[in-house]
């Protein structure tokens, strides 16, 4: 009887130690989806609100929304998550770069997460037409004007 329990205990800890991390990838692709959509929806705030004054939204600190942006995304939208936050970039490459031809101002929006492993499924959600990069505790989404 207590050999067939402790057997019994052996083959749980068995399928443990493989559903575990398992399960954690998992839970890493759902927020990474999540993400993604919530960067799809500052991405498309900002090319309305580029649509209406002609530049990109002012760079911002991590975890402030831009105000240029505010009435674009839905209510109640944040910049500041428990596990992560979002960080609105705005860079001026110079007159007519390669990367922004029209007036060398280029956007993006970047999540800062303690997870690297977050960041890199973040980035593998994200579609994949879009320009993104991803590094360490980061991916970033890199706005394009369609047209050039």
């Amino acid at each position: 009887m207590i050999m067939s329990l402790v057997i019994a205990l052996e083959c749980v800890a068995i399928f443990a130690n493989f559903a575990m991390p398992m399960l954690q990838t998992s839970q890493v692709r759902a927020q990474a989806a999540v993400i993604a959509r919530e960067m799809g929806e500052v991405k498309n705030a900002a090319t309305q609100a580029y649509g209406g004054t002609g530049a990109w939204a002012q760079d911002q600190p991590e975890g402030i929304v831009p105000s240029e942006l505010k009435s674009y995304l839905p209510a109640g939208f944040t910049f500041v998550h428990p596990h992560y936050r979002y960080d609105w970039n705005s860079w001026a490459l110079g007159d007519r770069s390669i990367l922004a031809p029209r007036d060398g101002a280029l956007a993006g929006v970047t999540v800062v997460t303690d997870d690297p492993r977050l960041a890199a499924a973040v980035a593998a959600s994200l579609p994949k037409d879009d320009l993104k990069l991803a590094l360490e505790h980061r991916a970033t989404l890199v706005l394009e004007r369609k047209g050039y």
